[in-house]
């Protein structure tokens, strides 16, 4: 067991009767250096209490547990006489820029869970994010599994120790991870296809014989291997070359946001930059960069598709990168100059990027929710302090 119990009381007499049929036990958690994804049994506790029928409903009704450091836990008595503690995390951030998350046997952890990849990359080198049960090429990567509330995010690798930078959205960004369509399947036809949903956000789409398809302007036409990809429309979201036709494709993207929320009020869909300079060539938006909502890409109308590298080094031919989490005030420019008020990005290639979709502002702005903890040590908690309150025999 990954908790400890220690309850108050004297001569075997546990529970403190504050009803006629309640009662509650007072004492300490002690958490340890695995707490389990999906919360810990609190057996030890439920057995001072009492139930006629468990089946039907739980013995224990409320649990408070006094925790330090940004933690609180909380009841899960949803499954009775399988009650579990769970414990959440405030102060996480919203957005993680670059995380170094080196795998083990061809498996990387994130810290945070994930709502959102936007860009996985080693050390000058793009790795494109493919469907879970892809086969992988080298500088490709997939998730293990679909993201969901309080599971750890795991990446597969094509290297055995691949050291990845993962630039992602964890799921305290509030209302994330609602907008996730996880591998939503399609069976592609030449031309226009429709997907449930308009998108915010283009993960990727990996169709079944020809693999991961290039993402391209929509007012590009898509050769073999591309998919033009719209955003913020009801219909025709994705669009095919005839190669591809009759292929299963699974799409991964994220919903459009319901009018009136923070997330539509700061959603730039479709903004074309200042392109200026020369190697490198900078791409200009008019605002500060929270989001990035293409995986992995910038596109060119007329050109070829950009892929995003890490920030540190210089962007070879056909690579971009940027400066993630500030302001952008001082980049490539020189000393003394006006600043930039929005953000940019860096360009070996004479390209000019379009049809940019990203979420706007500045990573502090973003509205956040506690998390649930996935798999960790919170054995630093030390003893916490709890009461509960449950059934007692009347």
């Amino acid at each position: 067991m990954s908790i400890t119990v220690s309850t108050h009381g004297r001569s075997g007499q546990y529970i403190e009767r504050i009803s006629r049929n309640r009662g509650m036990v007072t004492g300490t958690i002690t958490f340890g250096s695995s707490y389990a994804e999906g919360g810990e049994s609190i057996s030890d506790i439920t057995k001072y209490f009492w139930s006629t029928n468990r089946t039907a409903f739980s013995c224990i009704t409320n649990l408070v547990v006094e925790m330090p450091g940004g933690y609180f836990a909380y009841l899960d008595n949803s499954t009775p006489g399988s009650e579990v503690v769970r414990v959440k995390q405030t102060g996480v951030p919203p957005i993680v820029y670059e995380e170094p998350a080196t795998a083990a046997d061809k498996v990387a952890t994130l810290e945070y869970p994930a709502a959102w990849i936007i860009n996985v990359c080693t050390t000058g080198q793009n790795e494109a994010l493919r469907a879970t049960a892809s086969t992988l090429a080298d500088s490709q990567c997939s998730l293990t599994a679909a993201p969901s509330a309080g599971a750890q995010t795991k990446i597969n690798t094509y290297g055995a120790t691949d050291a990845l930078l993962v630039t992602y959205a964890t799921q305290s960004f509030r209302g994330l991870l609602d907008l996730l369509v996880y591998e939503e399947a399609v069976t592609l036809v030449t031309g226009n296809n429709n997907l449930a949903n308009p998108m915010m956000a283009f993960g990727y789409c990996d169709a079944a014989t020809t693999g991961l398809l290039l993402p391209v302007d929509t007012a590009d036409t898509a050769a073999a291997g591309e998919v033009e990809i719209k955003f913020n429309a009801a219909t025709a979201q994705l669009a095919i070359n005839a190669a591809q036709n009759g292929e299963a494709a699974k799409a991964t993207y994220l919903k459009a946001p319901t009018s009136g929320t923070w997330l539509y009020d700061h959603w730039v869909p479709d903004e074309d930059p200042t392109k200026a300079g020369s190697d490198p060539y900078t791409q200009a938006f008019k605002y500060p960069l929270a989001m990035w909502n293409i995986t992995g890409a910038l596109t060119v109308n007329s050109g070829v598709t950009q892929k995003i590298v890490d920030q540190g080094i210089t962007a070879a031919a056909g690579e971009v990168n940027t400066r993630w989490g500030i302001s952008n005030y001082e980049l490539l420019a020189t000393v003394g100059a006006a600043p930039v008020a929005g953000h940019v990005w860096g360009a070996k290639s004479n390209v000019t990027v379009t049809a940019g979709n990203y979420i706007k502002g500045q990573p502090w702005e973003i509205p956040t929710d506690a998390i649930e903890v996935p798999a960790s040590d919170l054995s630093g908690l030390g003893a916490c302090k709890f009461y509960a309150i449950g059934y007692t025999r009347t």
